[in-house]
């Protein structure tokens, strides 16, 4: 089959996910970001699907992929998947939306977001977790001896960056389970729950605790120099106005995505000495359109010729329990075979995919035919629990959140099972039920 029939058939396959969407999640409005679209139309297709038509032009000169040989250039595969994934995460959708329904447990996303009435939380539950932001932020500091962001400006290479980059990243001396779970998953809920509440008050106060937290959120995520990370944040903030009821206008959208753009060239332009504006343009549409599919082309170049799937002993460190010896991640084994002296020297960690490409190393076939099913499953589901809920500041927070860290450029096994997510849903409600309940009974006892 020739690659223009193939191109082709991939355009087919997208217009009939994208129509299948529509009629499962309703009319896609582009000024009003949600999970459902962005998932699909930016991580999917933009951070995804566009690739093929590009990979073969930049091989040549790429450090990620030029390894691989012109003869076993996996391109059709990735196409054939992209076509399957572009049809069966709708699919997937519908599957969990029949199953909701028959249990009598479906909720209409469109619907959560048309209701007037939230439940605010109160002052003291934002006070407190910005007291243990303020603590953990000096812990961290001092356990790393600076602050990583104001050091970036005394660096002078790119080298330097990188391995700043890759000892934060991979040798943060702290608990990694606690940072990714107070740092990256509460401290931007809850950064979108003060700013649910601002747009709801409307007054100084409400705008003071959102700020505070957006500075504990953008100095978390931005610890280790990740550049997209306040341009991820941003998008957080702009599917708060839907969940809300309220318009994101097209002047809205215009000043957003210009926003976005600026502080993405201006990390790069900081993050990479002597690169101009122009050049950091063109790195961005790479690293937007491209660059995260790389380990899509070297997940079926490598496995199973030349290192044999992984299976689930990847999944989860715990499997020693039952005495198997876990194994590395897929992204980190691919990076560690397309580019081992860069995972050596630390500038190199984890090679990006799309989720299929894990799929793929763990399972082979069987993995690429099941995993989109079940990310589309796993996709509805998680909308379904927290609009079932009452609507809540808390609730928003958490699909504000969850619209750009859903994500299906990551590994599979975090999607089926975002621990983080479950812990910070645990904890967070747990502690709002609990302060509640005193609530009212001091009030009882007045």
């Amino acid at each position: 089959m020739s690659l223009e029939i193939l191109y082709i058939l991939l355009c087919l396959s997208l217009i009939i996910g994208v129509i299948f969407l529509y009629k499962l999640e309703g009319k896609v409005l582009f000024t009003q970001i949600n999970i459902f679209n962005w998932t699909y139309f930016v991580e999917f297709i933009a951070m995804g699907a566009v690739s093929p038509f590009f990979i073969l032009d930049i091989k040549p000169n790429n450090w990620a992929i030029q390894k691989i040989p012109d003869s076993d250039f996996p391109i059709k595969e990735v196409i054939l998947t992209l076509c399957w994934c572009a049809i069966t995460i709708p699919l997937g959708i519908f599957f969990m939306k029949k199953i909701l329904e028959y249990f009598r447990l479906h909720r209409d996303f469109f619907k959560f977001q048309k209701i007037k009435e939230i439940e605010q939380c109160s002052n003291f539950f934002y006070f407190f977790w910005i007291i243990i932001f303020f603590i953990y932020s000096l812990y961290l500091i001092g356990q790393i001896g600076f602050i990583p962001q104001l050091k970036l400006f005394s660096l002078s290479s790119i080298q330097e960056i990188a391995k700043l980059r890759g000892d934060i990243t991979h040798n943060l001396p702290a608990n990694i389970i606690i940072f990714r779970l107070i740092g990256l998953a509460i401290s931007p809920i809850l950064c979108y729950s003060a700013f649910a509440k601002f747009l709801k008050n409307k007054n100084m106060f409400s705008f003071g605790l959102f700020l505070t937290l957006f500075l504990f959120t953008v100095f978390f995520n931005t610890l280790n120099l990740n550049k997209s990370a306040i341009a991820f944040i941003l998008v957080g903030l702009a599917a708060t106005f839907p969940l809300l009821g309220l318009n994101f206008s097209i002047k809205k959208m215009l000043i957003f995505t210009t926003a976005i753009v600026l502080i993405l060239v201006t990390m790069f332009t900081i993050t990479i000495p002597g690169r101009s504006i122009k050049s950091a343009l063109s790195n961005l549409k790479g690293r937007v359109l491209i660059s995260q599919t790389y380990g899509n082309y070297a997940s079926f170049y490598v496995f199973p010729k030349h290192i044999e799937h992984i299976g689930f002993r990847s999944v989860t460190k715990q499997i020693k329990k039952i005495g198997l010896e876990p194994k590395e991640r897929a992204s980190r084994t691919l990076m560690k075979f397309m580019a081992p002296e860069a995972v050596k020297n630390g500038t190199a960690g984890h090679m990006v995919s799309t989720f299929f490409a894990e799929a793929w190393a763990n399972w082979g076939l069987i993995g690429i035919i099941l995993s989109p099913i079940f990310v589309g499953l796993s996709l509805k589901f998680l909308v379904n629990l927290l609009i079932w809920l009452p609507k809540s500041e808390l609730s928003i927070g958490f699909l504000s959140f969850l619209t750009y860290t859903f994500g299906i450029n990551k590994s599979f096994s975090k999607i089926l099972f975002p621990r983080y997510l479950i812990a910070a849903f645990i904890i967070l409600f747990s502690f709002k039920i609990i302060e509640k309940k005193f609530y009212l009974k001091k009030k009882n006892h007045h």
